[in-house]
């Protein structure tokens, strides 16, 4: 019988480097982010010759290629590959005694600015989709667009990196947006959580390891939300409310934002709705390694009493330990239904 083990495959600029590694390797993470946050992975070396500190040491902006293979995973003589993308290298660690060099890398590259470089900018009669593949094209990547299109008469980005605008406006429009693989992702998380769940999680039956609920109701659990602004020049008064479905007992979220019509307020009574109640009902789990389970799908949960039902997955931590041992760490919040 052949024993079940999980293999990090690298390239480095292009060089597989996966030999050189495998004698070192104290353990590696891939964490498949969600709104806001590119992919990332941290790998921790044994240095105890010093070549990681030395000539191997990996250079600022190097090109990772990383896979993860499962040999007899699932199933005997199989062989299943987790293709964690292309990321560059941003920084290391480096410790001792025992001598233990940590470095991790990002899904883009820093050089490009992207995070790091803050503008001040007007956009003016331009739409949402347009001013991300601008801001894509100009730092070189590429992108994926899914949400509904939002045109603009003017928006000032302001002493802002091109990433933390874009991440902004997306958040405002009720979207998310990541960066995987030298690409900006842009979608409506509502989307996907009425797809049907990749797998259940149930208790006693299913490979936990551990597991966290919690709840929240500060600046959570609310039930309804109501915007309001007053345009002076125009002397009008703009409001919309929105009420969570099934939700009566909650506090009311009362906002005044600038919006230029009845139409953008209800829109946006909606979006912060949502955006303040995904933060009310979460849960973690530790599972024997699940080469299907990735950010944006959902998952049944079931055997938990209360904290039953369906969840959205937020991010995931696929990890491998130097021994071959595989887990995965699933972070997840309820699903809203609206």
């Amino acid at each position: 019988m052949n024993n079940r083990r999980a293999e990090v495959q690298i390239k480095y600029n292009n060089v597989d480097i996966t030999k050189s590694l495998q004698d070192d390797l104290m353990s590696f993470s891939y964490n498949d982010n969600g709104t806001g946050k590119a992919d990332d992975v941290s790998i921790m070396l044994d240095d105890k010759d010093g070549n990681w500190s030395g000539a191997w040491m990996p250079e600022d902006g190097a090109k990772l290629d990383i896979d993860i293979v499962l040999y007899n995973w699932l199933k005997e003589s199989t062989a299943r590959r987790i293709k964690c993308g292309t990321f560059y290298v941003d920084g290391l660690n480096y410790d001792g005694p025992p001598d233990v060099i940590t470095f991790k890398a990002l899904s883009y590259d820093l050089a490009g600015g992207l995070k790091n470089e803050e503008k001040s900018k007007a956009w003016e009669k331009i739409s949402l989709s347009q001013i991300a593949k601008r801001i894509a094209t100009a730092n070189g990547l590429k992108l994926i667009f899914e949400i509904d299109d939002i045109r603009y008469d003017r928006i000032d980005q302001t002493q802002q990196s091109d990433v933390a605008f874009l991440a902004q406006l997306v958040e405002k429009e009720g979207g998310n947006l990541k960066i995987t693989s030298d690409t900006i992702v842009v979608y409506d998380d509502r989307r996907f959580e009425s797809i049907k769940p990749v797998r259940k999680i149930e208790r006693g039956v299913s490979d936990v390891k551990s597991y966290g609920f919690t709840h929240n109701t500060l600046d959570a659990a609310y039930a309804k939300c109501t915007v309001t602004y007053y345009d002076s020049s125009a002397k009008k008064t703009y409001t919309g409310t929105f009420s969570a479905p099934g939700n009566k007992k909650g506090p009311t979220l009362k906002l005044q934002q600038r919006v230029e019509s009845n139409a953008e307020a209800q829109r946006l009574a909606k979006n912060e709705l949502r955006k303040r109640n995904k933060e009310a009902s979460k849960a973690q789990f530790v599972l024997f390694g699940d080469p299907d389970i990735v950010q944006g799908v959902t998952i049944e949960v079931i055997g938990y009493r209360k904290f039953d039902g369906t969840y959205f997955v937020e991010s995931v931590t696929q990890n491998v330990a130097g021994s071959g041992g595989f887990t995965t760490t699933v972070n997840m919040r309820k699903v809203l239904n609206y």
